[in-house]
């Protein structure tokens, strides 16, 4: 998914949080630098939405 599908997908669906948005495009990032490094900050972000 390209980053215009991604953006459209988050205007259309405003029933998901921003957050839960953002680790979404984070976890589907093309670059691999932009996405979690570890186990242990998706869990710190996941723990946030509660």
């Amino acid at each position: 998914m390209d980053e215009i599908n991604m953006v459209e997908a988050t205007v259309t669906r405003e029933e998901i949080p921003q957050i839960l948005s953002d680790i979404v495009t984070k976890l589907m990032a093309k670059n691999a630098e932009d996405r979690y490094q570890s186990a242990f900050g998706l869990r710190y972000d996941l723990e946030l939405c509660l």
